[in-house]
């Protein structure tokens, strides 16, 4: 079981959902990514990442109510931009260090190009395959399995198995 599913099961529906009407399914979206927020450390930044991410849900399900259609490019950039502001408050050790984030990340006086323009060249062909590339949800219901797709899922399996032996912290170590 997930968290997310755990969530839904037991806090999301049990306060009632989406039933009876906008401002408790409003209500039940933002308590639930609190709870979430919460769930990943006892510290401020993630009850704030909770709180955010359930500002966005509300946002997000608010606008599909009126019905208006932005363009995708535009719909991609909204959510993009408000996953990697939630993801600083995530990361940070306090406010004072998410905040000093916010502001580098703004300064758009220290744009510059890279002084290796093969990292430029890499940053616009990863880019255009992240932009431009099927997902795996595309993807999936036209997939077959194949000798091909079996050789590079071998592979790939293959070099995750040689990285074993190096030591990495569990992601969650911390909290």
């Amino acid at each position: 079981m997930t968290l997310g599913l755990w969530v839904k099961d037991y806090l999301y529906i049990p306060l009632g959902g989406n039933r009876h009407g906008q401002l408790r399914k409003m209500r039940n979206l933002f308590v639930s990514m609190l709870i979430i927020g919460l769930w990943h450390g006892a510290g401020w930044t993630y009850v704030l990442w909770g709180a955010w991410h359930g500002l966005m849900l509300m946002l997000n399900h608010w606008w599909r109510g009126l019905n208006v259609r932005l363009p995708e490019a535009v719909c991609w950039l909204l959510t993009l931009s408000g996953v990697v502001l939630g993801w600083v408050f995530f990361r940070a050790a306090d406010f004072g260090a998410a905040l000093s984030v916010m502001r580098a990340m703004s300064d758009v006086t220290a744009l510059a190009l890279p002084a290796d323009m093969t990292q430029l060249l890499w940053l616009v062909v990863l880019g255009a395959a992240v932009l431009w590339a099927p997902n795996p949800v595309r993807i999936m219901p036209r997939f077959r399995c194949s000798w091909p797709w079996l050789i590079v899922t071998l592979a790939l399996g293959l070099a995750a198995l040689s990285r074993f032996s190096q030591v990495t912290d569990f992601l969650y170590f911390q909290f």
